[in-house]
């Protein structure tokens, strides 16, 4: 494009392919975070994103239009994952006679101590203790322990 940027005389958009046959939210959602990303590297906001459908149509949206949504959208993004989850307990499902973490989450639930999960009520209980940060494979664990009860 001939709009000047920090890349010189000119500037780029933003373009993607989709199998789909209709342009959808989810598209527009993610070529506004392009647009974003190329916002930031050459200093100015691309005039129009644009997403060529399994159809090969081209169909094209103004950023401005999507941008300050998008950007709304990123900060209640960063916003929710940077809060600390509130305390919940966890209610006893048809799993807990044959899970391994029965015992902790028993013990948790009699102490007093909170339990997170961000599973259905109907799920096997993933027990996680409010406040500690257990890595990754401690939570692949638990998961995947869960998800093999469940016959998933």
């Amino acid at each position: 494009m001939d709009k000047p940027s920090a890349l010189g005389n000119h500037s780029d958009e933003v373009i993607d392919t989709k199998l789909g046959r209709h342009a959808k939210a989810a598209y527009v959602l993610q070529l506004a975070f392009y647009g974003d990303l190329v916002a930031s590297v050459q200093q100015a906001e691309p005039h129009e994103m644009h997403v060529v459908l399994g159809t090969r149509e081209q169909v094209s949206f103004t950023c401005s239009e999507y941008s300050r949504y998008f950007r709304r959208l990123l900060q209640r993004f960063r916003i929710a994952i940077g809060t600390p989850p509130t305390e919940t307990y966890l209610t006893p499902c048809a799993k807990c006679s044959t899970c391994a973490r029965a015992g902790h989450c028993n013990q948790q639930r009699s102490s007093g101590g909170a339990l997170q999960s961000g599973l259905r009520r109907d799920s096997p209980m993933t027990a996680i203790e409010y406040g500690s940060s257990p890595d990754r494979s401690e939570v692949s664990r638990i998961v995947m322990a869960h998800a093999t009860l469940a016959g998933h």
